[in-house]
């Protein structure tokens, strides 16, 4: 059996937001095809205490090509992962655990979380700090050479992946999946409509805060708006008397049993589309945009429980004839089963 080591910059096997789920769903995926190891690099820095961390990455960072956010999190590791050469492969989790590995000659799949470029201005909130160290520019040359010099590339987007086959045609995109059973409905006779996830990263908070504003108000049926996830109690939004905070929840049957529809028109980042699958894979209709459904279906065709809206105005008038079904079928494209026999078909294909 393959020997491989997972290499990640975070803890993931508890997973805490749409990142982890992917990167758990990942792993447990390659554990029943191969023999897998896991190196975290943040148990692994040079220096211990964070500011100093933080202070060597800048300086090294005024001459080093290196984005300032991949030095942060694997640019200043104590020593490469334990015993790398012994691996036949290394599965690097996100463009920010690749530098750790980048020149020991270890055949490396990268997964793309993200085409990491385009969220640069989220990535360091100092604009000023972003702009002196060039992080956009720095992340897309430093995205395009890993893509290029790779074995291989996962993607959870299809329309990323056509990007990254430019540059490395193997690629493959691999949705995530879930186990256990679709969450049972509770019907209900007040529209529910949910939002999950939490209030730091700014492309949920800039999401929520337009529906709070724009959308929300101008409902004339009853509703209940349903948010899930740490720190909106203290983000500084004026919430409708509609709406129940659930706080972070450990366990994301409790959001999908209290809610019928998913609001997810989140303009950035992948955690929203590993959130749109759970939910079809929960059984819950979801309303997103164009960019989400096209990174998870490309140009498929779209189930009927996924609808995509481009417009507040389209939002808006979709919530206000929207018929809560009685129930909804489990979409089972997003087993266990299927990401294993795609994660088994892949590294087969792969030269190493």
């Amino acid at each position: 059996m393959r020997k491989v080591l997972f290499l990640t910059t975070i803890e993931f096997r508890l997973p805490f937001n749409g990142g982890t789920v992917y990167s758990h769903c990942l792993y447990q995926a390659l554990q029943a095809v191969a023999q897998v190891e896991v190196c975290v690099l943040r148990g692994v820095r040079r220096f211990e205490a964070d500011k100093l961390h933080k202070l060597a990455c800048l300086l090294r960072g005024l001459v080093s090509p290196v984005p300032l956010n991949v030095l942060y999190h694997s640019g200043f590791s104590s020593q490469a992962p334990p015993s790398a050469t012994a691996y036949d492969l290394v599965v690097v989790d996100h463009i920010e655990s690749y530098e750790t590995v980048r020149a020991t000659g270890v055949p490396c799949v990268l997964i793309a979380h993200n085409l990491e470029y385009r969220l640069a201005a989220d990535k360091i909130q100092s604009g000023a700090i972003s702009r002196l160290f060039s992080l956009r520019k720095r992340l897309e040359a430093y995205e395009r050479q890993a893509f290029s010099e790779v074995a291989g590339v996962i993607c959870i987007s299809a329309t990323e992946l056509d990007i990254v086959r430019e540059l490395n045609p193997r690629c493959v995109q691999l949705l995530p999946a879930f186990s256990g059973r679709p969450v049972a409905s509770s019907h209900s006779d007040v529209l529910r409509l949910g939002f999950l996830g939490p209030a730091h990263w700014m492309s949920n908070w800039r999401t929520v805060d337009m529906l709070v504003k724009e959308v929300l108000p101008h409902l004339s049926r009853p509703f209940e708006f349903v948010l899930a996830g740490s720190g909106w109690a203290e983000s500084g939004i004026t919430f409708p008397p509609e709406t129940r905070q659930l706080g972070f929840v450990e366990h994301t049957d409790d959001f999908w049993q209290a809610i019928d529809l998913l609001v997810a028109p989140t303009q950035q980042g992948a955690g929203v589309n590993i959130k749109i699958c759970e939910a079809m894979y929960a059984g819950r209709n979801v309303v997103t945009n164009t960019s989400s459904t096209e990174a998870i279906f490309g140009s498929k065709p779209l189930p009927d429980t996924l609808v995509a809206v481009d417009t507040n105005a389209d939002l808006r008038s979709f919530l206000e004839t929207f018929s809560i079904p009685e129930t909804i079928p489990s979409q089972q494209l997003f087993t266990q089963d299927v990401l294993v026999e795609r994660m088994r078909a892949f590294l087969e294909s792969l030269d190493v």
